[in-house]
């Protein structure tokens, strides 16, 4: 190697052009991977700043490097003269200087000095040393804060330098790259700091930051110290959830004071109004917080689309049509919007989300899935959860305890019958029905409720809530899930196939992770006493601590039950809020659930421009559910099973919002019985309501006086339930309509995908329509392209074209899930027409 002395400085020129700024992306969020919005986000060294959105999403630009050689004193604080690096100093500091080849290797041992207030002149020969070789050399100086490269050539040969800067531009470019340090804060943080190379665009992932004072550890004290006041006999009542209908306020005043009060599918007071319901409420709440203990109670309630319970409430599209808008934000605000209902008379614990992968559309609560992926009812668990529970706030006015269900495989269970078997692998299961579950933990969910189904795992069969495998070692441990899991409707007993709360059913329940049991008067009372039950469950318990359900694991359940109420704030408020009656049922939230209806539709046939609706156009609506609001929101609506007849719902029905776009140009026609006049016949037909057992395909009630009976299967004369369009109630009017030679156009109203070959081919136009809920002018407005309102909807279920081809699913084949007979679908996941 030849060596010679310095000779001279030179800049080189192909560092003399100015470096694009490059792009650092990630995201900010909190110790449970949450977004945080509005955190400030900075380059420590390059000095540009951003914030991170809703999301936590950031975007920041680092400034461009700038050219040392048109760079002076009167710029910069360093700067090359002759054989001198020249710099000055505001305050007294240490300045290291680095040398380092072309090929990246230090040549030289560190310098590094402290220099005075002013300005100074260091010769390069200290930091070069007698002898250097042949090329370009990158001196790298730090000053403080303040991080410079600077190019120098030994030898003044500035094509021998050019040459041999390509042939190491990657081992340059990484010594000219600027150390620097993204500063992320927000208010109530503590700031994050990470190291990035500024010189490269990148996406450097999540950046945790940590409140100053943490909710959660507070929580966590409160949780202790009340705890400790708590005998076994109260530790026992705070895991038992009671009907309402069986208990009064002073029960859990001078009695037992319950850890949560719910109510079935229909109201338990003959006032069906808000105004009641707050005043009801809030006498249980009352006496609570007048208890010796003072502890709140949750009150539990199936708002699953909407309050539906009560009358004047705003019901939105059962889950099956949230799906298809495939909008997360408009799914968390409705969720808000019934989180706000719910807290405006007193409710703080929702049965809800159900975040099913429905598999097969014979299965009766298929309208309570968002679709047949894991991946759509993820992205809406998520969202869902995240507008419930105030955006991730609990102690806001208008946040409601979630409850994700039905943990796990629901909604896979096979020939669809529900609360029946699911027969999978581990692996299947954990690839298509847990996904939805890790969503919502990730978004903090309060409760999770286990299913009525069984799992056949390697040839055993583990009812889900007696399954400790399921509760405890996925869901609390494998996914760190701090909530409580909330039984079903006297789940314990039905798991154990008796109707009793025996000390072994109780304490598998318990062991497996129930921390708390729903509780009714259903199953096998004992004539006389309401309470049976709930007293046989707690007595049952009782003797089981510390026999065969240790204390540790009962104060588990406590701990969990008290960590959500403390973090609802409900301590300080739990009674209903008046405020937020003022908009219960309002315009505001009502224009929320036509957004929803509007986007939730899918056409998937439109032939001959028979839509949009034209105005003028003489149009005929045909079909008793075209005037039923009933018919339009399905089940879990004022009553458990719903009713097509139920004049308490307030709304507005598909044909009288036809009619207010149409004018005098709509007319009704129930039978059909007079169809000469129409240039074009709407008929809206489909399903009756129905919820649970009662909508499996051949479900047959053997009972017609039952109060759990199946309307489809008496009242509308479906004798065995069927997803058939041709057994559905008012099936006669679709050949009437199609043997009127008039375009004929299909609503159809429907918890599921139907079978409907063969109407689809004699219809000019076809709308899933789903179970729309209140507002039926949503579904106007779109038929008739009023105010530019299309149809944007997308099919979340892939639609068989037979019986036979049920089940039929997209995505990844798994060997052990049932399959159909195959062939090509009638339409494929994803699916929608547009205009």
């Amino acid at each position: 190697m030849r060596f010679c002395t310095l000779s001279c400085i030179f800049i080189a020129g192909i560092f003399a052009t100015t470096v694009s700024a490059q792009t650092i992306t990630g995201r900010v969020v909190d110790k449970r991977s949450r977004p945080i919005a509005g955190a400030s986000v900075s380059l420590k060294v390059k000095g540009t700043a951003a914030q991170s959105d809703a999301d936590g999403l950031f975007s920041i630009q680092a400034t461009a490097i700038q050219n040392p050689m048109k760079s002076g004193p009167a710029t910069h604080s360093m700067h090359l003269q002759g054989h001198n690096l020249v710099f000055s100093n505001a305050t007294a500091q240490n300045l290291t200087v680095e040398l380092f080849d072309m090929t990246g290797k230090r040549t030289n041992a560190v310098f590094s000095r402290r220099f005075d207030e002013g300005m100074h002149v260091l010769p390069l020969s200290i930091i070069t040393g007698k002898k250097t070789a042949k090329g370009l050399y990158i001196a790298r100086v730090t000053k403080g804060a303040e991080v410079r490269t600077i190019a120098i050539n030994s030898l003044c040969n500035a094509s021998s330098m050019s040459i041999g800067a390509a042939s190491h531009s990657t081992a340059l470019a990484k010594l000219l790259a600027t150390p620097d340090s993204l500063i992320i804060t927000k208010t109530d943080y503590t700031p994050g700091v990470r190291a990035v190379d500024s010189d490269l665009s990148q996406n450097i992932g999540d950046i945790e930051l940590r409140l100053v004072i943490d909710p959660d550890s507070i929580v966590e004290v409160q949780v202790e110290a009340k705890l400790a006041q708590m005998s076994l006999e109260d530790k026992i009542a705070q895991t038992t959830e009671v009907l309402v209908n069986i208990i009064s306020p002073d029960e859990l005043k001078n009695d037992k004071l319950y850890g949560s009060v719910f109510n079935g599918g229909g109201s338990p007071f003959s006032d069906n109004t808000k105004e009641t319901w707050a005043t009801e409420l809030d006498k249980f709440h009352d006496a609570a917080a007048q208890s010796p203990l003072g502890i709140p109670i949750l009150y539990g309630i199936d708002a699953v689309h909407g309050l539906g319970t009560i009358s004047g409430a705003t019901v939105f599209p059962h889950n099956i049509g949230m799906g298809c808008t495939g909008d997360t934000a408009l799914v968390a605000r409705m969720a808000n919007i019934t989180a706000r209902e719910c807290r405006a008379v007193g409710i703080n614990l929702n049965f809800g989300p159900a975040i099913s992968v429905v598999r097969n559309e014979r299965w009766g609560r298929s309208y309570e899935g968002y679709g047949e992926t894991p991946e759509i009812n993820a992205l809406m668990a998520a969202a869902y959860i995240r507008g419930l529970q105030g955006y991730g706030d609990l102690t806001r006015e208008d946040a409601v305890a979630a409850c994700a269900k039905h943990f796990i495989g629901d909604g896979g269970t096979t020939n669809g019958t529900n609360g029946g078997i699911t027969e999978l692998s581990e692996a299947t299961i954990t690839a298509i029905h847990l996904p939805p579950y890790q969503a919502a933990v990730r978004e903090m969910v309060a409760s999770v409720m286990p299913s009525y189904n069984a799992w056949n795992r390697d040839g055993q069969v583990f009812r889900c809530t007696t399954d400790k495998h399921s509760l405890t070692d996925i869901l609390k441990v494998g996914l760190n899930w701090d909530g409580f899991c909330l039984s079903d409707w006297d789940a314990i007993p039905r798991a154990a196939g008796t109707g009793e709360y025996t000390a072994e059913n109780v304490s598998n329940a318990i062991n497996a992770g129930v921390d708390m049991a729903m509780i009714s008067q259903i199953y096998n009372p004992t004539e006389g006493n309401a309470l049976q039950l709930v007293i046989d469950y707690m007595a049952s318990l009782n003797s089981s601590v510390p026999a065969t359900v240790s204390q540790e694991r009962l104060d588990d359940a406590v701990r969990r039950i008290l960590r959500i109420k403390y973090r609802l704030n409900l301590f300080a408020n739990a009674k209903s809020n008046a405020t937020l009656r003022t908009e219960f049922g309002g315009t505001a939230h009502r224009d929320v659930a036509r957004e929803c209806v509007r986007k939730s539709l899918v056409l998937i046939k439109n032939e001959d421009n028979a839509l949009p609706l034209v105005a003028g156009e003489k149009v005929v609506v045909v079909g008793p559910w075209a005037k039923s609001l009933g018919a339009q929101c399905g089940g879990w609506t004022i009553s458990w099973q719903g009713s097509a007849d139920n004049p308490s719902i307030v709304g507005t029905t598909i044909f009288d919002g036809l009619q207010s776009i149409g004018g005098s140009d709509v007319t009704y026609d129930e039978s059909g019985n007079d169809l000469s006049q129409a240039q074009k016949i709407v008929l809206v037909i489909g399903e009756a309501p129905y919820a649970e057992t009662q909508g499996d395909h051949g479900y047959n009630n053997k009972d017609p006086e039952s109060v759990q009976d199946c309307p489809q299967c008496w009242d509308y004369k479906n004798d065995e339930m069927s997803i058939y369009l041709s057994d559905c109630p008012h099936a006669d009017l679709l050949d009437k309509c199609f043997n009127s030679g008039k375009p004929v156009i299909v609503v159809l109203l429907s918890g599921r995908p139907m079978v409907i070959t063969t109407e689809l081919e004699k219809s000019k136009a076809f709308v899933a329509a789903w179970l729309p809920g209140s507002e039926g002018l949503g579904v106007a407005q779109v038929l008739y392209k009023s105010g530019n309102a299309g149809f944007t909807g997308k099919l979340t279920h892939t639609w068989p074209s037979s019986f036979d081809q049920i089940p039929v699913n997209t995505g990844t084949d798994y060997s052990d899930e049932a399959k159909g007979s195959g062939g090509t679908p009638l339409f494929s996941y994803g699916y929608g027409l547009t205009y």
